[in-house]
């Protein structure tokens, strides 16, 4: 109900319920989501995306590429939406986003209030409210899902010494039973 609200708002409110479509001044509510066809995660994801946009009629053609092709329209920015997959440091640092020569900054304005509000948060003269406020305002990306992966043990596990904060398991193959 809000989506479709919104949508009124910005004047997509004509919807041709023949075709399931938005459109305003004669033109259709249209967008290209690229995904990698490689991966098939990816593509269930890509029509989950489509199947709830269209409850609100926005028509979403799902563009798929391999993988050469999918970084190349990426990179080059031939897209409308695309869904993409990262891995965060641990320290979950968004610079990458936010920055102008930041490795996941496609399509993300580096100049906008959120990179601004994220600077100034990494500097310490923002919040990191005030940086999600601006985030929410702008959404300059959408995470649709975040893992976090953790690692318990027993004070009767003796876990090799030369662990690795960015892989857990390392030298797993070494961990012994304390009774071993």
């Amino acid at each position: 109900e809000n989506a479709n609200k919104l949508l009124d708002s910005k004047g997509y409110n004509n919807i041709n319920k023949t075709y399931n479509f938005r459109y305003k001044d004669g033109n259709i509510l249209e967008l290209n989501l690229i995904v990698c066809k490689d991966n098939q995660f990816k593509l269930s994801a890509a029509q989950k995306i489509k199947e709830q946009l269209d409850k609100v009629s926005i028509q979403i053609n799902i563009v798929q590429y391999s993988q050469d092709d999918y970084i190349s329209a990426v990179k080059n920015g031939r897209y409308d939406i695309y869904l993409g997959e990262c891995k965060l440091t641990d320290d979950l640092d968004l610079s990458s986003f936010f920055t102008s020569d930041g490795a996941l900054s496609y399509g993300i304005d580096t100049q906008s209030e959120t990179a601004k509000m994220y600077r100034e948060y990494k500097s310490g003269s923002a919040s990191i409210g005030e940086f999600l406020d601006a985030f929410c305002k702008e959404m300059p990306l959408i995470p649709l899902l975040y893992r976090c992966g953790s690692v318990t043990s027993n004070a009767g596990m003796a876990v090799a010494d030369s662990a690795v904060v960015s892989d857990y398991y390392h030298n797993a193959d070494k961990w012994k039973a304390i009774n071993d």
